[in-house]
């Protein structure tokens, strides 16, 4: 399982903000704030929520991508 670093590292990577995993994770965002900065240490169950919240949000935005090209759309310039 990730450290709560290396999640980080992945979230930035990935363009992901903080908000939509702490929502998707079910989670305070301040409390994933806190995680990321070391003022509090997440238990395995925050970290494994934190993580799947993460991998959800990347397929999502993969498969949108996927379905955009499959239709002729182009997402250049698209935050997602």
């Amino acid at each position: 399982m990730e450290t709560i670093t290396e999640f980080k590292n992945r979230r930035l990577a990935a363009g992901v903000a903080a908000i939509q995993v702490a929502g998707r994770a079910g989670i305070d965002r301040a409390r994933l704030s806190y995680f990321e900065n070391g003022h509090a240490k997440p238990t395995a169950a925050d970290l494994g929520r934190i993580n799947e919240a993460l991998d959800a949000i990347i397929e999502d935005r993969r498969r949108l991508a996927q379905l955009a090209a499959e239709a002729g759309i182009s997402l250049h310039g698209v935050q997602l």
